[in-house]
């Protein structure tokens, strides 16, 4: 009996150490189950309302197809979809992100259920449960009761459209659109196709106009492969249907196919693999053909699409955040990585590539702030590949774009930004990029009189403006926007010579460093601007500092600013900042004139005349303060502008995220560290997260710790590189690109960390 006891007592302990054991291992189970990766947090429904512009649909990183839903309003400033707008009318199939005019949107797909009609969209659907993934979009159309999913690859599209069980001899349809186009741009003339069988649909279309300075006409191709045989199909123009032919066609007019499916009364699933071409029909037949040779599934495919994206979202990893705030911040992130857009083996014919060809830079003038120099640090190689995609266009054409989109130029919104691109990339040593290639380009930019703008609201296509080679700086009574123009002619002459000086070429590029200080000849003393001025060397009035647009209009020849004005252009002297102070009176002048510029700030509308957070030339503002030796209304205001503007909602976004500009402040402004592009160095801001590791390129790691961070210790007491005390509120590149740790620890006071070190200057801090 006792040594049953024994046993007995032995086997229960057991019973229990195993109990406990499992317990153990459930428990870490679940941990596991609920673990997040970076793509968990992406949503991209934020920045789909309120004019962020961005798009919830399925795309891979700088993919060609971004598979995205559009909504039933046009116009612009409607860059698709709106997530404000009740009805679905189909799925396009390349689409840009966050911009402020209306480019792609081609060949829309739509299921759809017995009786349609096919002009003016008379098949489109209201919506409900709406989801958006990183490479997965899905939604219910209530018309024909469909649950709708897409997914992407680089080069295809892939749709899963579920009809829900119906009636017996209901008809399922499949409508294909050739004329589908984003305002302003429209198709002047398409086809469409159907093979014998009906499993193969071919459309083709030439579209025109859209963003670009010279006519936007670029013709693609679409194929879609369905993967079962239609019970009869019909091609269509407009409401006309014909079901004995196999091919339309249309000038300005919709055009398309029709698969019809019969209903048995049960759920149908209708899968479709699609591709895009911008050269030619037989590469969307090639595209679609390697991935049917593949034999994935759609599943397959969402899951690959997951997996990259994973892949560059955890570059970053972020501790101490909250659900939301990481919610923010990946989105942010996966904003960044969408534009430009690659399209490898799809230039024209005739154009010749040195490697990754690169479309839709769209425009230079926002992503050079704070995209750019993102991808320099954290994806230098795509950076690399897409300064040469600029050099391989302007040899085909003969000159840097500040933007390229549907094989044209696109409008130039300021001055010659793509000098600033190479000249951030040359100061920070990028390797790889044929600089001297890029200096004869930009050394032209400098030098040449410019084309006349497509209107007189737009700064010239090429080169600078006669009068400014002349003057170094443009009158208000001989051209629009004056001001903002000759701000920027300014900084990118600086910009030429950085690169001059890298080739160790700098003293031939004197000229450009010295024409670069005449930008001072327009500011004003008394009124402490720098102020539209005449011909004749007058000063123009009267003068209201805070004006975008005159009183009653909009874009006109008395618009001095553009997309701002006299206050917002104020601290675009990043090359002689100093230059900037000392006129103004001083760090406490300076420091009283920016208090008043955030006082009044605006949120997305910079049509009031102040800061606002997504306007382009407000973008430095906040570290602008560090200048003065103020790090810690830097660190103020980057904390309080990013809690007022970023949100993890559909109207989350302050205003346009043009393709990626804005989430790569915020980005920025997160992490800690801003960048001043053109320059080889980052101001310090306010570090939001406890911990933020960046896995770099070389496979070295930036780790930057927050001790104490919260919503209430937004300063910086003390920090340290590589445990050596830091005293200065900016690092160089070089400090960073090669793995470092910055060791900040934050404080509920303001602190004087940063002022007696102010950040270096071209021209010296005197």
């Amino acid at each position: 009996m006792m040594n049953g006891k024994i046993c007995a007592r032995a086997i229960s302990s057991v019973l229990i150490g195993y109990c406990i054991i499992a317990a153990l291992l459930s428990q870490m189970s679940l941990r596991a189950q609920t673990s997040k990766s970076p793509a968990d947090y992406v949503n991209p429904m934020i920045g789909t309302a309120a004019g962020g512009n961005t798009h919830p649909g399925a795309t891979p990183p700088w993919g060609l197809i971004a598979l995205t839903p559009h909504t039933d309003e046009q116009g612009w400033g409607n860059m698709g979809y709106r997530f404000e707008n009740r009805y679905i009318i189909g799925f396009v199939h390349n689409q840009v992100s966050g911009v402020g005019s209306g480019e792609y949107g081609n060949f829309l797909v739509m299921p759809a259920r017995n009786a349609i009609t096919l002009s003016s969209f008379g098949y489109k659907s209201a919506r409900v449960d709406e989801t958006a993934q990183a490479g997965y979009y899905a939604v219910t159309l209530t018309a024909p009761n469909v649950r709708a999913e897409l997914t992407a690859r680089a080069r295809t599209g892939h749709h899963r459209y579920t009809f829900a069980g119906g009636n017996k001899g209901d008809t399922l349809r499949v409508i294909f659109n050739a004329a589908r186009a984003s305002h302003p741009q429209y198709a002047a003339s398409t086809e469409a196709h159907i093979a014998e069988d009906g499993r193969v649909v071919r459309l083709q279309g030439r579209f025109a106009d859209g963003f670009g300075s010279e006519p936007t006409d670029f013709t693609a191709f679409f194929t879609a492969r369905v993967n079962d045989l239609p019970a009869n199909y019909a091609v269509w123009k407009d409401d006309h249907v014909e079901t004995a032919a196999h091919i339309a066609a249309g000038e300005r007019e919709n055009c398309g196919v029709v698969l019809n499916f019969i209903s048995d009364g049960n759920p149908k699933t209708i899968e479709l693999t699609t591709a895009v071409s911008y050269r030619a029909a037989q590469n969307a037949d090639a595209y679609v053909a390697e991935w049917q040779a593949q034999r994935k599934t759609f599943d397959d495919v969402k899951a690959d699409a997951r997996k990259e994206w994973n892949s560059r979202l955890s570059r970053i990893t972020i501790e101490g955040a909250s659900d939301e705030e990481k919610t923010i911040f990946y989105t942010a992130l996966y904003h960044a990585l969408l534009m430009p857009t690659d399209i490898t083996g799809e230039t024209p014919d005739g154009f010749k590539t040195s490697g990754r060809a690169f479309t839709n830079y769209f425009a230079i003038w926002d992503t050079y702030r704070t995209l750019n120099p993102l991808l320099t640090l954290l994806f230098p190689s795509v950076q690399r590949e897409m300064l040469n995609s600029l050099l391989d266009i302007a040899d085909d054409r003969g000159w840097l774009p500040d933007g390229f989109t549907g094989n044209a130029f696109t409008a130039m919104q300021g001055g010659t930004n793509a000098d600033v691109l190479f000249a951030d990339a040359a100061v920070k040593r990028l390797q790889g990029v044929d600089y001297d290639r890029a200096y004869r380009y930009l050394k032209k930019n400098a030098t040449a009189a410019g084309d006349p703008p497509a209107h007189s609201g737009l700064s010239a296509r090429k080169g600078r403006y006669r009068e400014y080679l002349q003057n170094g700086w443009l009158a208000c009574d001989t051209h629009w926007q004056s001001v903002s123009k000759s701000l920027e002619y300014a900084y990118n002459d600086y910009c030429v010579w950085a690169v001059a000086d890298y080739l160790k070429r700098g003293k031939e590029a004197e000229a450009f460093k010295a024409r670069s200080r005449a930008i001072f000849t327009l500011f004003d003393a008394q009124t402490g601007f720098f102020r539209p001025k005449k011909s004749d060397g007058t000063w123009l009035s009267p003068f209201n500092p805070a004006a975008v647009f005159p009183p009653g209009q909009t874009w006109s020849a008395e618009v001095h600013y553009y997309e701002g004005s006299a206050w917002q252009y104020l601290g675009y002297v990043p090359h002689d900042f100093y230059g900037l102070i000392r006129r103004l009176g001083g760090n406490d002048a300076f420091t009283a004139k920016w208090d008043t510029l955030f006082a009044n700030r605006s949120g997305a509308e910079f049509t009031k005349g102040f800061f606002s957070v997504s306007n382009e030339p407000d973008m430095l503002a906040p570290f602008q303060y560090i200048y003065a030796g103020r790090a810690d209304r830097a660190q103020f205001w980057s904390r309080k502008l990013m809690a007022e503007n970023f949100k993890a909602m559909p109207d989350g976004l302050p205003g346009n995220d043009d393709s990626g500009t804005t989430s790569a402040w915020l980005l920025f402004a997160a992490l800690g560290v801003f960048p001043n592009a053109g320059q080889d160095w980052y101001f310090i801001g306010s570090p939001l997260f406890q911990k933020a590791t960046l896995r770099l390129e070389n496979n070295k790691l930036l780790i930057i710790h927050a001790r104490n961070t919260s919503t209430q210790n937004i300063y910086v007491k003390s920090l340290r590189l590589n445990g050596r005390q830091l005293n200065r509120a900016w690092v160089r590149h070089r400090e960073l690109e090669n793995g470092a740790t910055l060791e900040f620890e934050m404080t509920d006071k303001p602190t004087r960390f940063g002022a007696m070190e102010t950040p270096p200057s071209p021209f010296g801090k005197r």
